[in-house]
């Protein structure tokens, strides 16, 4: 599984909405078969990543099983909000 642990806001935002996010820190389990990048070079997802970046992956290869998750309560999903995987104002945000 792929979490989102944290996030940064963008400097001077005061609103907390997922339109002010920077970037999402992901960390990936142990046993996760998504990784960036392919062969011998693949890495697991860990660190801090721009909000577009981790929003093209999910809009791109949700349907291929890319699945991320927030670490805290329940675990809701993340889910890209936009009109397609090139849209600068595309986001993401967890379910309720």
């Amino acid at each position: 599984m792929i979490y989102a642990t944290a996030v940064k806001f963008k400097n001077g935002t005061s609103y907390r909405t997922p339109e002010a996010i920077d970037s999402i820190y992901l960390d990936s389990t142990s046993d996760e078969t998504w990784k960036l990048g392919k062969g011998k070079d693949a890495k697991p997802f860990r660190g801090w990543y721009d909000k577009h970046d981790v929003y093209r992956w999910l809009f791109l290869y949700m349907n291929e099983g890319l699945l991320m998750k927030v670490v805290t309560g329940e675990n809701p999903d993340i889910k890209p909000i936009g009109k397609d995987e090139n849209d600068l104002d595309g986001y993401v945000r967890s379910e309720k």
